[in-house]
């Protein structure tokens, strides 16, 4: 209410992910429906990838979150699934630090090990709502989301691993996706 551009650049984000992610969603049950034959959109549009990373934080940018991005080890093709898990693992993260962090600013790193992709987020602590433990040795919302749970899942869907936890006064992503890319 007392921001009413940084709203509506904020919303207008929201629709465009929220399109994307229904988008994803109906491309897969196509998928389900018909195994022997994909949707003609699918052969078009490929999958987002950590190739499509620097319009999705650009999105980000544009509706207020401050992004610092960090790039180590040698970047590598990854194969498919693994391009969309950590690209959704990237944009629900900072999904989460848009609506959840104590002011707009997020950090992300991309570290290409030999076999895997370590992705680390963090941002600032909301004071409202904490996460609680799962008893996992991580961390969950208290309320509603399913956020967190959908990157855990992506994570383990393609042997990864995820774990959260509060550090001075930030709360952190982590997630490790294995892989057998090739080098660029």
């Amino acid at each position: 209410e007392t921001e009413p551009r940084q709203a509506r650049e904020s919303l207008a984000h929201i629709r465009r992910a929220a399109r994307s992610s229904l988008e994803g969603v109906r491309t897969t049950l196509g998928l389900l429906r018909q195994p022997d034959a994909a949707p003609a959109k699918a052969a078009v549009e490929p999958s987002p990838g950590l190739d499509a990373l620097p319009d999705l934080i650009a999105d980000f940018t544009a509706a207020g979150l401050i992004v610092d991005q960090k790039v180590a080890g040698t970047p590598v093709d990854l194969p498919a699934a693994v391009g969309l898990t950590a690209y959704r693992v990237v944009q629900e993260g900072l999904t989460n630090a848009s609506r959840h962090a104590s002011r707009p600013h997020a950090e992300l790193e991309l570290d290409f090990l030999p076999s895997a992709l370590r992705i680390i987020m963090r941002n600032p602590a909301d004071p409202g709502p904490r996460p609680r433990s799962s008893g996992r040795g991580s961390l969950e919302l208290g309320e509603g989301g399913h956020g967190l749970l959908g990157m855990r899942e992506r994570a383990h869907a393609v042997g990864g691993t995820f774990a959260t936890q509060m550090t001075e006064g930030r709360f952190e992503v982590r997630v490790l996706l294995p892989h057998e890319g090739t080098g660029t």
